[in-house]
C-alpha cells in the first residue's frame, strides 16, 4: 500500500511539474523573431508507472513542437574517485559522497573489502555532517592478507529532525585478487 501511495504520488508530481513547465511557457522551441509569438511545446502523456524503491524510474512523454529535458538528482550520491586498486600491502581509492538535497545530513560512510569466505576487512569508516548541496572525498585504505576480495562502499545520512534516512552503495564490479 506504501508503494503504491508513494508511486502515485511521484508520478503526480512529475506530471504537474510537467503541466507547470508547459502553462509558464518554459518548454518552447529555441529563439523566435521578436514580431512572432513562441511555439507552444504539446506533451502527450498516457500514464505513470508504478515505482519502486530504489529503484529508477522512467517513462516516456511525447513531445511536440520542441523538446525538453527533465533531470532527477538523487538526494545521496555515492561515487568512486580513485577506484579501489591493489597497492604493495592492501587495497586503496577513495569515494566522494554528495549531498544534493536542501538539508545538512548526519553521514556515515564505510568501505570494507570482502574476501572469498565472506569476512570483510574496514578499509575506511567516516562520520560527519555534510552539508546540503555539498560533497566530500573520503579516502580509503588498509593492509590485506591473500585473497580474493570485492569492495563496497556504503553511505547512510540521517536527517533527524525529518526523520529520514537515505542510503546509497557502490561496489566493484569484478574481484581483487592479492596473490602475496
Amino acid at each position: 500500500m506504501f508503494h503504491m501511495l508513494m508511486a502515485g504520488r511521484f508520478g503526480l508530481s512529475c506530471l504537474l511539474l510537467v503541466g507547470a513547465l508547459v502553462g509558464a511557457g518554459f518548454c518552447q522551441e529555441g529563439p523566435n523573431p521578436p514580431d512572432q509569438p513562441a511555439p507552444r511545446l504539446q506533451i502527450a502523456f498516457d500514464s505513470a508507472p508504478s515505482a519502486t524503491v530504489g529503484e529508477p524510474y522512467h517513462f516516456r512523454l511525447l513531445a511536440e513542437g520542441g523538446e525538453f529535458t527533465i533531470t532527477v538528482v538523487p538526494p545521496l550520491e555515492i561515487e568512486w574517485t580513485h577506484e579501489p586498486q591493489l597497492q604493495e600491502d592492501g587495497i586503496y581509492g577513495a569515494v566522494k559522497v554528495s549531498n544534493a538535497s536542501g538539508e545538512d545530513n548526519d553521514l556515515t560512510v564505510i568501505i570494507v573489502a570482502v574476501n572469498q569466505i565472506g569476512k570483510a576487512f574496514a578499509l575506511g569508516y567516516q562520520r560527519l555532517t555534510l552539508a546540503k548541496s555539498s560533497s566530500q572525498e573520503i579516502p580509503f585504505g588498509a593492509s590485506l592478507p591473500i585473497g580474493t576480495y570485492i569492495v563496497h562502499a556504503d553511505a547512510v545520512a540521517e536527517i533527524p529532525s525529518k526523520n529520514v534516512i537515505r542510503r546509497t552503495r557502490l561496489h566493484t564490479p569484478a574481484p581483487l585478487v592479492k596473490s602475496q
